[in-house]
């Protein structure tokens, strides 16, 4: 009953990081429900990804639905001055990528979803190096003092998208990577949240054939 309640204690972060807390508190959804998964009898760790994904857009849903009217107000302009149209510009700048991305990961799996050890494996490494690079970004920024901006759009747009959608496809693991692609442009609070649950929703949506076809919800 340990490793159920470890599986429980993963599904409860992700409430936590859809309202908007500890967005890097989400890359240890995945790692514990996967080890979790691997001492459950009948049970190995590539259920952790067909297993999280429905309540990730559970979740999702439910950001939507509390932030859908400051994300699309009906009193809403086309000024590239509002907060809610500089928020729909983000998502689609993003978009590009992210469709790139989600048929990459979904690739990769489709290779490798027959060898479950692999697909542990793809998980802890995939963590690792998204761990280490946002360090190394986050100390680069430090370095250069004020520069929030590492390259020019749409470059910064299109490679966040695709490193967040294959990081998202391979491990659930694309928050940390979208916080520090928003930060920057200090959108109002609950207007960040709203664009982080828009963004995930379709991202999370997205991955729904490839985890179909290299049989991911079969393990869940």
């Amino acid at each position: 009953m340990i490793w159920w309640f470890v599986v429980f204690l993963a599904i409860l972060l992700i409430g936590v990081t859809k309202s908007g807390f500890g967005s890097g508190v989400g890359l240890m959804i995945v790692p514990m429900t996967a080890i979790a998964m691997g001492h459950i009898p009948g049970r190995t760790s590539e259920a952790a990804l067909g297993l999280l994904l429905p309540l990730l857009i559970a979740g999702d849903l439910i950001a939507v639905w509390q932030y859908f009217d400051l994300f699309f107000p009906k009193s809403r302009g086309d000024s590239p001055q509002d907060d809610s149209f500089q928020a729909r510009a983000v998502i689609r700048r993003l978009l590009p990528g992210t469709v790139a991305g989600v048929v990459l990961g979904g690739a990769i799996l489709a290779l490798i979803h027959t060898r479950a050890d692999l697909v542990g494996a793809l998980i802890r490494i995939e963590i690792g190096c998204e761990s280490i690079l946002l360090v190394a970004i986050h100390w680069w920024r430090i370095y250069r003092g004020v520069q929030q901006h590492l390259m020019p759009e749409p470059w910064r747009s299109h490679l966040t998208g695709g490193f967040a959608a294959v990081s998202s496809t391979l491990a659930h693991a694309a928050g940390p990577i979208i916080a520090m692609y928003l930060l920057p442009l200090r959108l109002d609070r609950q207007l960040y949240v709203g664009t982080c649950a828009v963004y995930f929703f379709i991202l999370n949506t997205a991955k729904l054939p490839a985890y179909y076809a290299s049989g991911q919800f079969a393990h869940a």
